[in-house]
């Protein structure tokens, strides 16, 4: 009985192996079947089988497929649209453009320039790596710019200056440097003043004469009166009282105590990247007998303040090694700065700013040729310019009461006609210091590593300014005094020749005239009467503009400013852009 039970439930165990084993048969053979659906149903299947290209693509720029790629892989992706795939046909350029994830059109475009490219690539190996290949071509204007550069160089030639109509610098900006480019062109033009005299310059200038006058007049009586003093009982004749004979005995001392002061930047420039600049500023001042002022020049730094109540953890010394240090009188030779004969300054901006100013009346201007002493300075009379510093209430106390000096200022835009260092001897300075920038170029050693110029020191600069400075003769002071009209005869012999050579024939009505219209808009303000210069009897030769001529030829040679850069901020000078190799002083 127990046999039999024990044989059937082996049989039934067989029994469903069996059952389960032909269930997972006909499962598998169920997948396979759906397998081999999907697989002819799947769009996928039907793509071709592209050959790996066997290099990576090469973009930059923007994200995606939009960018840049270099001539090499361009090349490489035009060879991969010949490669046969395994159905016997080739790439092509769609399959080149799904393989490789470039637009098609980009291929279609390399694969049309391949000639170009190759030959391109074949001629120069370094433009695989380009980008782009700019082949250059013939300006369209080509025989216009050969007639144009013969025409420059025959200006040049006769020192006619020409470039300013090249400064298309709105219209044409393109053409105009890509021009410059290719004739090595750089644009020259002498330096002249860019202030211009403002609407009825001609009553402005006149009025401001006529006031130094007055007080200069005013100071000869009193020389006069110190020289000859008037017998007991009588009283000192006065300045506009005195004959031209007896004026001419006070002339020269009078003029030793009348000066003139300006501030001008210079700068200097090192072919380097064009961003090695080195800015200094010069202060100059002259007296009208010829004699110069210990220059002042302004360097750029920090400048030392010392403390207003010294005390602990206060400096009192400027810091170890810096500008302002070096400087100092004790240490000017260690650093080959001049010991004597000019004083020096820090600043900021290296700017002669109201501190800076205020410092040269103690550093240069007490030390001026016939001072009298430090302690009791002789009277002076100062011409300035409108500068805001020099109009500052607490510099012209400081002028009064540290020099003994008097004030008589030009107004605004009249520079270029009344100041003298303005209109002429700021420009033979820097006319002067670039000959000296020049010759250190031609000498100066370059870096082995990257071939820079050596920039010249603060003590050769210094150098350079106190040489030039002395090299300008008192003759050439005077003559500039008397060309800006500020020595001119005090009896009056010397107007007409001073007013006709800058107002031209006419003047005297167009005085008038001004001074009509101007107190038509002011009623309520009262003049003193106009006083026009004397005509003389008989014509003669105007000495005042022989003068002029003469000056400007010997100060301003036509030939020597022709390479001359500037800053846009000098007001003694217009701009001018160059694009030569060399090294260039800017004045």
């Amino acid at each position: 009985m127990s046999e039999e039970a024990s044989a059937g439930s082996a049989s039934e165990s067989q029994a469903s192996q069996a059952s389960q084993a032909s269930q997972a048969s006909q499962a598998s053979a169920g997948g396979e079947a759906i397998d081999e659906v999907l697989a002819a149903n799947n769009p996928d299947s039907k793509k071709r089988k592209y050959p790996e290209p066997g290099f990576p693509t090469e973009r930059s720029g923007a994200v995606g497929k939009k960018g840049s790629y270099p001539v090499g892989f361009k090349l490489k992706a035009v060879a991969f649209t010949r490669v046969v795939c395994e159905d016997g046909k080739p790439v092509g350029n769609s399959g080149a453009a799904k393989v490789l994830d470039v637009p098609r059109r980009r291929i279609v475009e390399w694969v049309r320039d391949e000639e170009s490219l190759r030959a391109n690539v074949s001629a120069n190996p370094k433009l695989s790596k380009a980008k782009q290949i700019h082949a250059g071509g013939k300006a369209s204007t080509a025989d216009i710019e050969e007639a144009l550069v013969e025409f420059i160089n025959d200006q040049r030639k006769h020192h006619v200056g020409c470039e300013e109509a090249l400064a298309f610098k709105s219209k044409f900006k393109s053409w105009y440097q890509r021009f410059r480019k290719r004739n090595k062109f750089n644009i020259r033009r002498r330096t002249s003043v860019g202030q211009k005299l403002p609407k009825g310059h001609e009553g402005m200038a006149w009025a401001t004469l006529m006031k130094l006058r007055k007080a200069l007049l005013e100071r000869a009586g009193e020389i006069y009166a110190q020289r000859y003093p008037p017998a007991p009982g009588e009283s000192p004749i006065r300045g506009e009282d005195l004959s031209s004979s007896q004026l001419e005995l006070v002339t020269d001392e009078l003029f030793e105590e009348l000066g003139n002061m300006d501030q001008t930047p210079v700068q200097h420039e090192r072919d380097a990247g064009g961003k090695e600049k080195e800015r200094f500023t010069l202060c100059l001042a002259v007296s009208a007998d010829g004699k110069k002022v210990p220059l002042r020049i302004i360097f750029k730094g920090t400048p030392f303040v010392p403390p207003a109540t010294p005390g602990k953890g206060k400096a009192t010394q400027p810091r170890k090694n810096s500008i302002a240090w070096e400087v100092l009188p004790a240490n000017r030779s260690k650093h080959g700065l001049p010991v004597e004969g000019m004083s020096f300054g820090v600043q900021e901006k290296s700017w002669c700013d109201l501190r800076e100013c205020k410092l040269w009346i103690k550093g240069s201007w007490k030390l001026r040729p016939n001072n009298g002493s430090i302690v009791r300075q002789r009277r002076c009379i100062l011409v300035l310019d409108d500068f805001k510093c020099h109009k500052d209430d607490g510099f012209i106390a400081a002028l009064k009461r540290e020099a003994n000096t008097i004030v008589i200022f030009i107004p605004g835009g009249l520079t270029p006609l009344l100041q003298l260092l303005d209109r002429m001897l700021n420009k033979q300075m820097k006319r002067l210091l670039r000959v000296m920038y020049t010759a250190h170029t031609a000498k100066a050693a370059r870096a082995p590593k990257t071939g820079k110029l050596a920039p010249p020191g603060r003590g050769a600069v210094a150098t350079w300014c106190k040489n030039a400075w002395a090299s300008i003769t008192p003759e050439t002071v005077k003559t500039c005094f008397k060309i800006c009209g500020l020595t001119l005869a005090l009896d009056g012999s010397e107007d007409h020749a001073w007013c006709l050579h800058n107002f031209g024939d006419g003047y005297r009505e167009l005085l008038e005239q001004q001074r009509v219209e101007w107190l038509a808009e002011h009623p309520n303000v009262t003049l003193p009467p106009l006083q026009l210069p004397k005509v003389p009897a008989e014509s003669t030769a105007n000495h005042i503009e022989a003068a002029a001529k003469e000056l400007e030829a010997e100060l301003l040679p036509r030939g020597d400013d022709s390479d001359i850069e500037i800053e846009d901020d000098d007001s003694d000078v217009e701009v001018v852009e160059g694009a030569g190799d060399e090294e260039v002083i800017e004045l």
